[in-house]
């Protein structure tokens, strides 16, 4: 009998703890917290505790399977594969779509949009990011320079007070909460907005802006009303470090503190007591989730967030800054790669001169220059579609349209480790190799 430890990484959430696959004669049967590893620290959340459970699950697909006479039948691989090649090779640039995962290593994100552009000749490739996080670099790269997290993980505790917008990190990143209870142990503050009383605003915040849903910009204008009234903004760093202050002050000024305390729901005392706590921090660190984003303002919400970080100069030093918690484990690296309609890897933003880098590159030529379509655009536009480790049906607004739409689609390739919503709906269905 031989038993090994393999060093690995957790692979549920972003924050990328360490873990120890225990493997017996090649089979996993355990997995113990990497207590080297600086993400973790020795420890691990429910999810990661059983992180490899999964991988033995009796409903993992083993077989490919093919739709015949209206059901899916199980089927060789050398038929499976023939049938994507020939159906293929019938879709156009302007027909075929790719859909990518955040749960894909940053290797198999990086083939998947290579093979859309080089072979299928077309920049309809896409991944989950689109949906959650898009919105969210629309407003930071512009303010902040980087669609980025602006805090590492371990300097997360350096901060001495934290706006947790919208994120109920108790239950959703209890390896993070570690390092917020560390700073408050130390005197951090902790602000929370959230219109629910979810496990976060019972244990962890110090403030709780129990606002109406929708209401996010709303409320942190009347922050920074009051922290200009109170003259609490970084003259300093607004001077150096800023743009177009003068606008924000004049935006600003007109506020009515009176109508965001109705339209929020939130008493305007308790907001005064956050803008001044915020404001008077050395290092403040906001820390926002996909329900600040996910949204028809999504962008005005982050943005709003990003000028109260400049506003107070919390940006460029440890422990300060704005982060997005991203959902998935992967969910930077996919768009690094390139699984994006507007950018090549390395986010070269489509051009004719990125087009020619990347021929360069990769020996190849005509690579296309035109931005493609976006996630939900490629569902409801094209009617070839290869889907890795995403399912719409789960993600995207309307499903039952989706469904009318997709159930009409020409071919669709879904391959993933289990059978999902939309790989019911797939022509072709190919099992995946999983994280290990």
């Amino acid at each position: 009998m031989s038993i090994e430890y393999v060093p690995t990484i957790c692979p549920y959430c972003s924050c990328g703890c360490g873990i120890y696959l225990v493997v017996r004669d090649g089979k996993i049967i355990g997995q113990e917290p990497w207590k080297e590893h600086p993400i973790n620290e020795g420890t691990n959340c429910p999810k990661g505790k059983n992180a490899y459970e999964f991988l033995y699950s009796d409903d993992r697909l083993k077989m490919p399977l093919v739709r015949k006479n209206g059901a899916l039948k199980e089927t060789p691989w050398e038929e499976a594969l023939d049938l994507i090649s020939s159906q293929l090779k019938e879709a156009t640039p302007e027909s075929f779509g790719f859909i990518a995962s955040c749960r894909n290593s940053n290797e198999d994100a990086y083939v998947m949009q290579k093979f859309t552009r080089v072979v299928m000749g077309t920049n309809n490739v896409e991944y989950c990011g689109r949906l959650c996080h898009s919105p969210a670099a629309a407003a930071l790269i512009p303010a902040m320079g980087s669609g980025v997290m602006q805090t590492s993980q371990p300097e997360i505790e350096l901060a001495d007070c934290f706006f947790l917008a919208g994120v109920n990190m108790q239950e959703t990143f209890p390896m993070i909460t570690r390092r917020v209870l560390r700073a408050k142990a130390r005197g951090a503050k902790v602000i929370y907005t959230d219109p629910r009383k979810t496990a976060t605003a019972r244990y962890l915040a110090d403030i709780h802006l129990q606002l109406r849903s929708g209401t996010d910009a709303a409320l942190i204008n009347a922050m920074m009303s009051i922290i200009l009234a109170e003259g609490l903004e970084d003259k300093e760093f607004i001077a150096s470090k800023t743009a177009g202050f003068d606008e924000l002050r004049d935006f600003l000024s007109k506020v009515d503190l009176k109508e965001a305390e109705e339209i929020t729901g939130v008493p305007l005392e308790k907001i005064r007591e956050a803008a001044m706590t915020y404001a008077k921090a050395e290092r403040g660190c906001i820390l926002y989730d996909q329900g600040m984003s996910q949204h028809y303002v999504g962008t005005d919400n982050v943005r709003a967030h990003a000028n109260l970080a400049l506003l107070c100069g919390h940006a460029g030093k440890p422990g300060s800054g704005i982060n997005s918690m991203r959902g998935q484990i992967n969910g930077e690296g996919s768009g690094d790669m390139g699984c994006l309609c507007v950018f090549y890897p390395g986010f070269k933003r489509v051009s004719e001169e990125s087009a020619k880098f990347f021929e360069e590159a990769w020996g190849v030529s005509n690579l296309p220059t035109k931005p493609g379509f976006t996630y939900i655009d490629m569902l409801y536009k094209c009617p070839y579609l290869y889907i890795v480790g995403g399912d719409p049906m789960m993600a995207v607004p309307d499903v039952n349209n989706l469904k009318k739409t997709l159930e009409k689609a020409n071919f669709i390739v879904v391959q993933d480790i289990f059978l999902t919503e939309i790989a019911k709906l797939a022509h072709v269905v190919l099992p995946a190799a999983t994280w290990v």
